[in-house]
Protein backbone atom coordinates (compact mmCIF):
# COMPACT_ATOMS: atom_id res chain seq x y z
CA UNK A 1 0.00 0.00 0.00
CA UNK A 2 1.22 3.19 -1.02
CA UNK A 3 2.06 6.23 2.17
CA UNK A 4 -0.34 8.11 0.31
CA UNK A 5 -3.10 5.42 0.52
CA UNK A 6 -2.55 5.26 4.07
CA UNK A 7 -2.82 8.60 4.54
CA UNK A 8 -5.96 8.58 3.46
CA UNK A 9 -7.49 6.10 5.03
CA UNK A 10 -5.41 7.15 8.79
CA UNK A 11 -7.68 10.33 8.38
CA UNK A 12 -10.93 8.35 7.62
CA UNK A 13 -10.48 6.53 10.62
CA UNK A 14 -11.02 9.63 12.80
CA UNK A 15 -13.92 10.49 10.33
CA UNK A 16 -15.49 12.91 13.28
CA UNK A 17 -12.56 15.10 13.56
CA UNK A 18 -11.48 14.81 10.21
CA UNK A 19 -14.91 16.43 9.09
CA UNK A 20 -14.98 18.93 11.54
CA UNK A 21 -11.39 20.25 10.51
CA UNK A 22 -12.24 20.30 6.75
CA UNK A 23 -15.30 22.41 7.59
CA UNK A 24 -13.25 25.03 9.37
CA UNK A 25 -10.51 25.18 6.70
CA UNK A 26 -13.27 25.25 4.05
CA UNK A 27 -15.04 27.86 5.97
CA UNK A 28 -11.87 30.43 6.20
CA UNK A 29 -11.14 29.38 2.36
CA UNK A 30 -14.56 30.73 1.31
CA UNK A 31 -14.12 33.48 3.36
CA UNK A 32 -10.84 34.49 1.40
CA UNK A 33 -12.41 33.90 -1.83
CA UNK A 34 -15.11 35.73 -1.40
CA UNK A 35 -13.50 38.83 -0.23
CA UNK A 36 -11.12 39.00 -2.80
CA UNK A 37 -13.86 38.47 -5.47
CA UNK A 38 -15.79 41.06 -4.43
CA UNK A 39 -13.28 43.30 -3.87
CA UNK A 40 -11.84 42.26 -7.91
CA UNK A 41 -15.42 42.29 -9.02
CA UNK A 42 -16.04 45.97 -7.84
CA UNK A 43 -13.65 46.78 -9.03
CA UNK A 44 -13.66 45.57 -12.78
CA UNK A 45 -17.77 46.49 -12.86
CA UNK A 46 -17.10 50.25 -12.20
CA UNK A 47 -14.26 50.13 -14.22
CA UNK A 48 -16.08 48.99 -17.03
CA UNK A 49 -19.32 50.89 -16.04
CA UNK A 50 -18.03 53.68 -18.17
CA UNK A 51 -15.81 53.73 -20.99
CA UNK A 52 -14.91 56.34 -23.37
CA UNK A 53 -16.21 59.15 -21.95
CA UNK A 54 -13.45 61.88 -21.83
CA UNK A 55 -15.08 64.36 -19.32
CA UNK A 56 -17.93 64.22 -16.62
CA UNK A 57 -19.56 67.77 -15.79
CA UNK A 58 -21.97 68.50 -12.65
CA UNK A 59 -23.03 70.76 -10.02
CA UNK A 60 -20.06 71.44 -7.13
CA UNK A 61 -19.60 68.86 -5.39
CA UNK A 62 -16.55 66.13 -4.97
CA UNK A 63 -15.19 63.71 -7.52
CA UNK A 64 -16.20 60.70 -5.94
CA UNK A 65 -19.64 62.08 -5.37
CA UNK A 66 -20.29 63.16 -8.64
CA UNK A 67 -19.44 59.77 -10.14
CA UNK A 68 -21.06 57.59 -7.98
CA UNK A 69 -24.50 59.40 -8.59
CA UNK A 70 -24.37 60.47 -11.88
CA UNK A 71 -22.68 57.53 -13.29
CA UNK A 72 -23.60 54.82 -10.88
CA UNK A 73 -27.17 55.60 -9.16
CA UNK A 74 -25.39 55.71 -5.83
CA UNK A 75 -26.47 58.69 -3.58
CA UNK A 76 -28.16 61.74 -4.82
CA UNK A 77 -27.11 64.51 -6.61
CA UNK A 78 -26.21 67.85 -4.53
CA UNK A 79 -28.05 70.11 -7.60
CA UNK A 80 -28.74 70.64 -11.18
CA UNK A 81 -27.27 71.99 -14.26
CA UNK A 82 -28.69 75.12 -16.18
CA UNK A 83 -29.72 73.33 -19.46
CA UNK A 84 -28.11 76.96 -20.64
CA UNK A 85 -24.80 75.80 -19.18
CA UNK A 86 -25.06 72.21 -20.82
CA UNK A 87 -25.48 73.69 -24.60
CA UNK A 88 -22.81 76.26 -24.15
CA UNK A 89 -20.32 73.59 -23.22
CA UNK A 90 -21.19 70.94 -25.43
CA UNK A 91 -21.22 73.53 -28.67
CA UNK A 92 -17.45 74.30 -28.21
CA UNK A 93 -15.88 73.36 -31.58
CA UNK A 94 -13.57 70.46 -29.40
CA UNK A 95 -16.99 68.87 -28.53
CA UNK A 96 -17.36 65.29 -30.65
CA UNK A 97 -20.42 64.20 -28.29
CA UNK A 98 -22.18 65.05 -24.83
CA UNK A 99 -24.98 63.19 -23.09
CA UNK A 100 -27.08 65.17 -20.48
CA UNK A 101 -28.60 62.89 -17.72
CA UNK A 102 -31.58 63.87 -15.52
CA UNK A 103 -32.16 62.33 -12.57
CA UNK A 104 -34.26 62.44 -9.63
CA UNK A 105 -37.65 60.03 -10.47
CA UNK A 106 -37.94 55.99 -10.19
CA UNK A 107 -39.69 53.24 -10.56
CA UNK A 108 -40.33 49.95 -8.54
CA UNK A 109 -36.82 50.47 -6.94
CA UNK A 110 -34.93 51.40 -10.16
CA UNK A 111 -33.58 54.84 -10.80
CA UNK A 112 -35.20 56.92 -14.20
CA UNK A 113 -32.43 58.20 -16.32
CA UNK A 114 -34.54 61.14 -18.87
CA UNK A 115 -31.62 61.97 -21.76
CA UNK A 116 -31.59 61.84 -25.32
CA UNK A 117 -30.90 58.98 -28.25
CA UNK A 118 -27.13 60.24 -28.21
CA UNK A 119 -27.16 58.12 -24.92
CA UNK A 120 -27.79 54.93 -27.07
CA UNK A 121 -25.47 55.71 -29.88
CA UNK A 122 -22.63 57.34 -27.85
CA UNK A 123 -22.10 55.80 -24.44
CA UNK A 124 -19.69 52.74 -24.03
CA UNK A 125 -18.79 50.31 -21.11
CA UNK A 126 -15.98 47.33 -20.54
CA UNK A 127 -13.88 47.52 -23.22
CA UNK A 128 -15.53 50.17 -25.25
CA UNK A 129 -18.52 48.33 -26.36
CA UNK A 130 -21.77 50.19 -27.29
CA UNK A 131 -25.02 49.50 -26.12
CA UNK A 132 -27.49 47.15 -27.74
CA UNK A 133 -31.26 46.24 -27.52
CA UNK A 134 -32.43 43.14 -27.16
CA UNK A 135 -35.81 44.03 -28.03
CA UNK A 136 -37.88 47.14 -29.47
CA UNK A 137 -35.44 50.12 -30.01
CA UNK A 138 -34.93 53.81 -28.73
CA UNK A 139 -37.61 56.04 -27.52
CA UNK A 140 -39.33 58.27 -30.12
CA UNK A 141 -42.63 59.52 -28.32
CA UNK A 142 -42.57 62.15 -25.22
CA UNK A 143 -43.77 59.22 -22.94
CA UNK A 144 -41.74 56.21 -24.59
CA UNK A 145 -39.13 54.25 -22.22
CA UNK A 146 -36.62 51.86 -22.35
CA UNK A 147 -35.52 49.92 -19.63
CA UNK A 148 -32.63 47.97 -18.61
CA UNK A 149 -32.28 44.41 -18.58
CA UNK A 150 -32.22 43.47 -15.03
CA UNK A 151 -35.19 46.18 -14.71
CA UNK A 152 -37.10 44.86 -17.42
CA UNK A 153 -36.48 41.27 -15.74
CA UNK A 154 -37.42 42.09 -12.23
CA UNK A 155 -40.58 44.13 -13.07
CA UNK A 156 -41.46 41.56 -15.77
CA UNK A 157 -42.51 44.52 -18.20
CA UNK A 158 -42.39 43.60 -21.91
CA UNK A 159 -42.65 46.13 -25.44
CA UNK A 160 -45.70 47.50 -25.02
CA UNK A 161 -46.44 47.86 -21.37
CA UNK A 162 -47.62 51.30 -19.44
CA UNK A 163 -46.42 52.24 -16.24
CA UNK A 164 -46.09 55.59 -14.06
CA UNK A 165 -43.00 56.84 -12.52
CA UNK A 166 -42.88 58.51 -9.00
CA UNK A 167 -41.05 61.97 -7.89
CA UNK A 168 -38.20 60.56 -5.35
CA UNK A 169 -35.93 57.68 -5.07
CA UNK A 170 -36.30 54.25 -3.99
CA UNK A 171 -38.40 53.80 -0.91
CA UNK A 172 -38.69 57.69 -0.47
CA UNK A 173 -40.37 57.87 -3.79
CA UNK A 174 -43.39 60.28 -3.88
CA UNK A 175 -45.85 62.34 -5.86
CA UNK A 176 -46.87 59.49 -8.61
CA UNK A 177 -47.31 60.74 -12.00
CA UNK A 178 -50.12 58.28 -12.63
CA UNK A 179 -52.17 60.95 -15.27
CA UNK A 180 -48.55 60.27 -17.79
CA UNK A 181 -48.54 56.67 -18.18
CA UNK A 182 -44.86 55.95 -20.05
CA UNK A 183 -44.69 52.47 -22.33
CA UNK A 184 -41.91 50.71 -22.76
CA UNK A 185 -40.29 50.62 -26.67
CA UNK A 186 -37.13 48.94 -26.01
CA UNK A 187 -35.49 46.57 -23.29
CA UNK A 188 -31.21 47.00 -23.42
CA UNK A 189 -28.96 43.79 -23.58
CA UNK A 190 -27.39 42.95 -20.55
CA UNK A 191 -24.14 44.61 -19.68
CA UNK A 192 -23.04 44.03 -15.94
CA UNK A 193 -23.03 47.89 -15.14
CA UNK A 194 -26.27 50.25 -13.80
CA UNK A 195 -27.05 50.30 -17.04
CA UNK A 196 -28.98 47.50 -16.52
CA UNK A 197 -31.09 48.81 -13.63
CA UNK A 198 -32.22 51.75 -15.09
CA UNK A 199 -35.21 52.73 -17.04
CA UNK A 200 -34.46 55.16 -19.85
CA UNK A 201 -36.97 58.20 -20.67
CA UNK A 202 -36.46 61.39 -23.15
CA UNK A 203 -35.62 64.73 -21.40
CA UNK A 204 -38.89 66.26 -22.66
CA UNK A 205 -40.98 63.30 -21.31
CA UNK A 206 -39.64 63.71 -17.76
CA UNK A 207 -39.65 67.67 -18.49
CA UNK A 208 -43.62 66.51 -19.26
CA UNK A 209 -44.16 64.92 -15.79
CA UNK A 210 -42.71 67.71 -13.81
CA UNK A 211 -44.10 70.68 -15.61
CA UNK A 212 -47.48 69.34 -14.52
CA UNK A 213 -46.14 69.02 -10.78
CA UNK A 214 -45.33 72.23 -11.32
CA UNK A 215 -48.44 74.04 -12.40
CA UNK A 216 -50.45 72.40 -9.83
CA UNK A 217 -48.60 73.42 -7.08
CA UNK A 218 -49.31 76.69 -5.28
CA UNK A 219 -46.74 79.48 -6.37
CA UNK A 220 -43.22 79.70 -4.37
CA UNK A 221 -41.51 82.37 -6.30
CA UNK A 222 -39.38 80.38 -7.61
CA UNK A 223 -39.03 77.85 -10.50
CA UNK A 224 -40.97 77.14 -13.66
CA UNK A 225 -44.66 78.94 -13.41
CA UNK A 226 -47.00 78.00 -15.88
CA UNK A 227 -50.54 79.18 -16.59
CA UNK A 228 -53.24 77.35 -17.58
CA UNK A 229 -55.25 78.35 -20.38
CA UNK A 230 -58.34 79.46 -18.04
CA UNK A 231 -56.17 81.60 -15.89
CA UNK A 232 -54.83 82.91 -19.26
CA UNK A 233 -58.44 83.93 -19.92
CA UNK A 234 -58.98 85.27 -16.46
CA UNK A 235 -56.19 87.40 -17.37
CA UNK A 236 -56.50 88.67 -20.45
CA UNK A 237 -60.52 89.79 -18.95
CA UNK A 238 -59.40 91.53 -16.26
CA UNK A 239 -57.04 93.52 -18.51
CA UNK A 240 -59.92 94.19 -20.85
CA UNK A 241 -61.83 95.42 -18.22
CA UNK A 242 -59.29 97.96 -16.95
CA UNK A 243 -58.72 98.76 -20.77
CA UNK A 244 -62.98 99.77 -20.83
CA UNK A 245 -62.96 101.92 -17.43
CA UNK A 246 -59.88 103.83 -18.64
CA UNK A 247 -61.83 104.42 -22.12
CA UNK A 248 -65.51 105.35 -20.89
CA UNK A 249 -65.09 107.81 -23.65
CA UNK A 250 -65.79 105.12 -26.48
CA UNK A 251 -68.78 103.21 -27.13
CA UNK A 252 -69.23 101.13 -24.31
CA UNK A 253 -71.65 98.57 -26.14
CA UNK A 254 -69.33 97.93 -29.40
CA UNK A 255 -66.55 97.23 -26.68
CA UNK A 256 -68.52 94.72 -24.82
CA UNK A 257 -69.56 93.06 -27.51
CA UNK A 258 -66.02 92.76 -28.86
CA UNK A 259 -65.22 91.44 -25.18
CA UNK A 260 -67.93 88.93 -25.60
CA UNK A 261 -66.65 87.70 -29.21
CA UNK A 262 -63.24 87.51 -27.50
CA UNK A 263 -64.18 84.98 -24.80
CA UNK A 264 -66.19 82.95 -26.95
CA UNK A 265 -63.11 82.50 -29.40
CA UNK A 266 -61.03 81.58 -26.17
CA UNK A 267 -63.56 79.16 -25.36
CA UNK A 268 -63.58 77.73 -28.48
CA UNK A 269 -59.77 77.78 -29.06
CA UNK A 270 -58.28 77.17 -25.65
CA UNK A 271 -55.81 75.18 -25.96
CA UNK A 272 -54.36 77.45 -29.10
CA UNK A 273 -55.06 80.68 -27.48
CA UNK A 274 -53.41 84.28 -28.35
CA UNK A 275 -52.13 86.64 -26.40
CA UNK A 276 -52.99 89.91 -27.87
CA UNK A 277 -49.30 91.43 -26.09
CA UNK A 278 -47.79 88.24 -28.71
CA UNK A 279 -46.27 86.28 -25.45
CA UNK A 280 -44.50 83.33 -26.52
CA UNK A 281 -44.62 81.88 -23.21
CA UNK A 282 -48.70 81.38 -23.10
CA UNK A 283 -48.19 79.39 -26.56
CA UNK A 284 -45.97 77.32 -25.61
CA UNK A 285 -47.79 76.39 -22.25
CA UNK A 286 -51.04 76.34 -24.63
CA UNK A 287 -48.96 73.96 -26.52
CA UNK A 288 -47.86 71.47 -23.79
CA UNK A 289 -51.70 71.61 -22.20
CA UNK A 290 -53.24 70.87 -25.57
CA UNK A 291 -50.35 68.01 -25.27
CA UNK A 292 -52.06 66.79 -21.64
CA UNK A 293 -55.49 66.63 -22.98
CA UNK A 294 -54.38 64.59 -25.47
CA UNK A 295 -52.94 62.03 -23.75
CA UNK A 296 -55.80 61.85 -20.70
CA UNK A 297 -58.09 60.77 -23.79
CA UNK A 298 -55.93 57.86 -24.51
CA UNK A 299 -53.40 59.06 -27.65
CA UNK A 300 -49.87 58.49 -27.17
CA UNK A 301 -47.87 61.68 -27.71
CA UNK A 302 -45.22 61.68 -30.24
CA UNK A 303 -43.84 64.99 -30.58
CA UNK A 304 -41.45 67.24 -28.07
CA UNK A 305 -42.43 69.75 -26.41
CA UNK A 306 -40.96 73.23 -27.74
CA UNK A 307 -39.07 74.10 -25.35
CA UNK A 308 -36.11 73.02 -23.62
CA UNK A 309 -35.35 71.46 -20.43
CA UNK A 310 -35.11 73.70 -17.31
CA UNK A 311 -32.24 72.11 -15.84
CA UNK A 312 -30.37 68.61 -15.80
CA UNK A 313 -28.22 66.61 -13.25
CA UNK A 314 -24.49 65.96 -15.26
CA UNK A 315 -23.39 65.30 -18.59
CA UNK A 316 -21.16 63.21 -20.00
CA UNK A 317 -18.45 64.55 -22.89
CA UNK A 318 -16.49 63.11 -25.54
CA UNK A 319 -13.61 65.13 -27.37
CA UNK A 320 -12.21 65.30 -30.89
CA UNK A 321 -8.53 65.66 -29.54
CA UNK A 322 -7.37 64.10 -25.94
CA UNK A 323 -5.44 66.73 -25.41
CA UNK A 324 -8.46 68.78 -24.97
CA UNK A 325 -9.66 67.19 -22.15
CA UNK A 326 -7.46 68.64 -19.13
CA UNK A 327 -7.73 72.08 -20.71
CA UNK A 328 -11.75 71.87 -21.04
CA UNK A 329 -11.93 70.50 -17.26
CA UNK A 330 -9.95 73.59 -15.90
CA UNK A 331 -12.39 75.96 -18.08
CA UNK A 332 -15.29 73.71 -16.70
CA UNK A 333 -14.18 74.13 -13.09
CA UNK A 334 -13.22 77.95 -13.19
CA UNK A 335 -16.83 78.91 -14.91
CA UNK A 336 -18.49 81.95 -13.65
CA UNK A 337 -21.80 81.16 -15.21
CA UNK A 338 -22.65 78.48 -12.02
CA UNK A 339 -20.50 76.31 -9.85
CA UNK A 340 -19.42 73.13 -11.72
CA UNK A 341 -17.34 70.20 -11.01
CA UNK A 342 -15.30 68.50 -14.14
CA UNK A 343 -14.37 65.00 -13.34
CA UNK A 344 -11.97 62.80 -15.66
CA UNK A 345 -14.02 59.07 -14.83
CA UNK A 346 -10.79 57.12 -14.51
CA UNK A 347 -9.10 59.89 -12.28
CA UNK A 348 -12.32 59.30 -10.01
CA UNK A 349 -12.24 56.12 -10.14
CA UNK A 350 -8.63 56.17 -8.83
CA UNK A 351 -9.30 58.61 -6.23
CA UNK A 352 -12.13 56.09 -5.08
CA UNK A 353 -9.94 52.79 -5.26
CA UNK A 354 -7.29 55.28 -2.38
CA UNK A 355 -9.83 55.92 -0.47
CA UNK A 356 -11.42 52.34 -0.11
CA UNK A 357 -7.49 50.57 -0.02
CA UNK A 358 -7.24 50.49 3.85
CA UNK A 359 -10.94 49.02 4.17
CA UNK A 360 -9.38 46.52 1.55
CA UNK A 361 -6.49 45.78 3.44
CA UNK A 362 -8.53 45.19 6.33
CA UNK A 363 -10.65 43.09 5.07
CA UNK A 364 -7.70 40.61 3.49
CA UNK A 365 -6.26 40.98 7.01
CA UNK A 366 -9.32 39.14 8.36
CA UNK A 367 -9.59 36.84 5.89
CA UNK A 368 -6.16 35.67 6.64
CA UNK A 369 -6.87 35.45 10.16
CA UNK A 370 -9.57 33.36 9.84
CA UNK A 371 -7.46 30.94 7.31
CA UNK A 372 -5.01 30.64 9.94
CA UNK A 373 -7.55 29.96 12.74
CA UNK A 374 -8.81 26.81 10.68
CA UNK A 375 -5.48 25.73 10.03
CA UNK A 376 -4.67 25.46 13.85
CA UNK A 377 -8.11 23.16 14.39
CA UNK A 378 -5.52 20.63 11.88
CA UNK A 379 -2.83 20.99 14.32
CA UNK A 380 -4.69 20.83 17.31
CA UNK A 381 -6.49 18.02 15.51
CA UNK A 382 -3.18 16.29 15.09
CA UNK A 383 -1.45 16.31 18.19
CA UNK A 384 -4.37 15.95 20.08
CA UNK A 385 -4.52 12.18 18.37
CA UNK A 386 -0.49 11.20 18.36
CA UNK A 387 -1.01 9.94 21.73
CA UNK A 388 -3.78 7.10 20.70
CA UNK A 389 -1.73 6.84 17.40
CA UNK A 390 1.11 5.40 19.35
CA UNK A 391 0.74 1.99 19.12
CA UNK A 392 -0.37 2.42 15.02
CA UNK A 393 3.23 3.97 14.70
CA UNK A 394 4.86 1.46 16.33
CA UNK A 395 3.10 -1.10 14.27
CA UNK A 396 3.99 0.29 10.94
CA UNK A 397 8.02 0.76 12.03
CA UNK A 398 7.65 -3.28 13.04
CA UNK A 399 6.67 -4.36 9.66
CA UNK A 400 9.31 -1.95 8.23
CA UNK A 401 8.55 1.56 8.07
CA UNK A 402 11.57 3.95 8.82
CA UNK A 403 11.03 7.27 10.85
CA UNK A 404 10.88 9.18 7.83
CA UNK A 405 7.88 7.00 6.33
CA UNK A 406 5.96 7.82 9.23
CA UNK A 407 6.80 11.33 9.39
CA UNK A 408 5.66 11.78 6.06
CA UNK A 409 2.61 10.36 6.55
CA UNK A 410 2.00 12.50 9.18
CA UNK A 411 2.43 15.08 6.47
CA UNK A 412 0.53 13.72 3.80
CA UNK A 413 -2.54 13.55 5.89
CA UNK A 414 -2.43 17.06 6.80
CA UNK A 415 -2.12 17.74 3.05
CA UNK A 416 -4.98 15.77 2.12
CA UNK A 417 -7.49 17.25 5.09
CA UNK A 418 -6.29 20.95 3.88
CA UNK A 419 -6.12 20.47 0.45
CA UNK A 420 -9.88 18.67 0.25
CA UNK A 421 -11.00 22.05 2.83
CA UNK A 422 -9.74 24.11 0.50
CA UNK A 423 -11.16 22.84 -2.59
CA UNK A 424 -15.19 22.62 -1.18
CA UNK A 425 -14.65 26.17 -0.03
CA UNK A 426 -13.74 27.09 -3.54
CA UNK A 427 -16.30 24.92 -5.24
CA UNK A 428 -18.52 26.60 -2.47
CA UNK A 429 -17.82 30.12 -2.53
CA UNK A 430 -18.00 30.04 -6.77
CA UNK A 431 -21.77 27.64 -6.38
CA UNK A 432 -22.99 31.05 -4.36
CA UNK A 433 -21.84 33.25 -6.70
CA UNK A 434 -23.24 31.52 -9.65
CA UNK A 435 -26.27 31.38 -8.07
CA UNK A 436 -26.69 34.40 -6.13
CA UNK A 437 -24.65 36.96 -8.33
CA UNK A 438 -27.14 39.20 -9.69
CA UNK A 439 -29.14 39.27 -6.34
CA UNK A 440 -26.27 40.32 -4.53
CA UNK A 441 -25.44 42.78 -7.21
CA UNK A 442 -28.97 44.19 -6.47
CA UNK A 443 -28.33 44.27 -2.83
CA UNK A 444 -24.92 46.46 -2.85
CA UNK A 445 -26.07 48.69 -5.54
CA UNK A 446 -23.14 48.20 -7.12
CA UNK A 447 -21.86 46.28 -10.29
CA UNK A 448 -20.27 43.55 -10.15
CA UNK A 449 -17.54 41.88 -12.47
CA UNK A 450 -16.47 38.16 -12.97
CA UNK A 451 -17.39 36.34 -9.87
CA UNK A 452 -16.68 32.18 -11.57
CA UNK A 453 -13.51 30.47 -11.21
CA UNK A 454 -10.54 31.67 -11.61
CA UNK A 455 -6.68 31.51 -11.27
CA UNK A 456 -6.41 33.16 -8.31
CA UNK A 457 -8.69 30.38 -6.86
CA UNK A 458 -5.81 27.81 -7.86
CA UNK A 459 -3.25 29.54 -5.86
CA UNK A 460 -5.50 30.20 -2.75
CA UNK A 461 -5.85 26.22 -3.06
CA UNK A 462 -2.50 25.74 -3.04
CA UNK A 463 -1.73 28.22 -0.54
CA UNK A 464 -4.25 26.40 2.22
CA UNK A 465 -2.48 23.06 1.31
CA UNK A 466 1.13 24.41 1.79
CA UNK A 467 -0.29 25.66 5.08
CA UNK A 468 -1.88 22.65 6.05
CA UNK A 469 1.51 20.46 5.23
CA UNK A 470 3.54 23.10 7.65
CA UNK A 471 0.86 22.67 10.13
CA UNK A 472 1.97 18.73 9.98
CA UNK A 473 5.35 19.08 10.57
CA UNK A 474 4.95 19.34 14.41
CA UNK A 475 2.90 16.14 15.24
CA UNK A 476 5.33 14.84 12.22
CA UNK A 477 8.33 15.53 13.61
CA UNK A 478 7.19 14.09 17.61
CA UNK A 479 6.10 10.95 16.04
CA UNK A 480 9.30 10.83 14.14
CA UNK A 481 11.52 11.11 17.31
CA UNK A 482 9.58 8.65 18.99
CA UNK A 483 10.87 5.22 19.26
CA UNK A 484 9.46 1.69 18.26
CA UNK A 485 9.51 0.90 22.02
CA UNK A 486 7.73 3.79 23.39
CA UNK A 487 4.86 2.65 21.25
CA UNK A 488 5.04 -1.11 22.05
CA UNK A 489 5.34 -0.87 26.20
CA UNK A 490 2.63 -1.41 27.87
CA UNK A 491 1.44 2.27 29.57
CA UNK A 492 -0.09 1.98 33.03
Amino acid sequence: MSLVALAWKSARARSAATALTLCAIALSTSLVLAVEKVRAGARTGFEQTVSGADLLVGARSGPINLLLYSVFRLGDPTTNVSWATYEAFSSQPEVDWSIPLALGDSHGGFRVLGTTTTYFEQYRYGDKRPLAFARGGAFDGVYDAVLGAEAARELGYAIGDDFAISHGVRSATFAEHADHPFTVVGVLDRTGTPVDRTIHISLEGMDAVHDDVVAEAPPTGGGRSINKPDDASREHGDHDQDEAHGHKAHDAEAHDAEAHDHDAHDHENHDHQSDDHGSQEHEAHNHEAHNHEAHDHGLHEHEAHDHDPQAITAFLMGFKSKTSVLRFQRAVNTYDGEALTGVIPGAALAQLWRVLGPAEQALRGVSLIVVATGLSGLLTALLSTLNERRREIAVLRAVGAGRGDVFGLLLLEAAIVAGLGALLGAAAVNLVFAGFGPSLEAAIGAPLGRLGPSLYDAYVVAAVTLMGVLAGVAPGWIAYRRSLGDGLTAQI
